[in-house]
């Protein structure tokens, strides 16, 4: 059903929340086939579920079915939604997903290239945020780099990301 949708509203993106657990080759199968439909991998290890049991396990079926279709980099959102609650040490399992998945050259596109297309209007709430920050710095920026070190301590690959992507967080955290 999801598709006929997507395809009556092309203008709308649609979101396959949690790559349609446990149909991950159709679902990329399906969002490969529609530039307005985008998935992730959010909400798999929590605690009791299957993924959460065997994490390798489900890493490899998340590759296996990501693999079967070309240019799933540009559809995979990283956490859309997790399940509360969500231990930070499961953001970790996250990221160990995304780093068997994806080329390092690609995680900007997960972490935030793909979130900006898929919510359109996201990148102008992000720079109306940014502006309001510098605004009420002065344009200055004193503490990025203890923030930026600080935000490494909670997620291991912030060193591979942008300057624009901390930034981006940053906004987020204050919403």
């Amino acid at each position: 059903y999801i598709a006929l949708a997507a395809e009556r509203y092309p203008e709308v993106n649609f979101i396959l929340a949690h790559m349609d657990d446990p149909h991950f080759e159709s679902c990329v199968e399906l969002v490969a086939k529609h530039d307005n439909m985008f998935t992730d991998v959010s909400g798999a290890y929590e605690t009791g579920t299957k993924e959460g049991n065997d994490v390798q396990g489900a890493i490899d079926c998340f590759c296996q079915a990501v693999h079967s279709q070309p240019g799933m980099e540009w559809k995979i959102l990283y956490g859309t939604d997790f399940c509360p609650p969500i231990q930070l040490a499961q953001l970790e399992e996250y990221d160990e997903t995304i780093r068997q998945m994806f080329a390092p050259e690609h995680f900007d596109l997960v972490y935030r290239q793909n979130c900006l297309r898929a919510f359109p209007r996201l990148a102008d709430f992000l720079q109306k945020q940014k502006k309001k920050e510098n605004e009420k710095r002065g344009e200055q920026t004193p503490h990025a780099d203890e923030n930026k070190a600080l935000f490494a301590l909670f997620y291991p690959l912030s060193d591979r990301l942008s300057d624009d992507s901390f930034a981006d967080y940053r906004c987020f955290c204050r919403l």
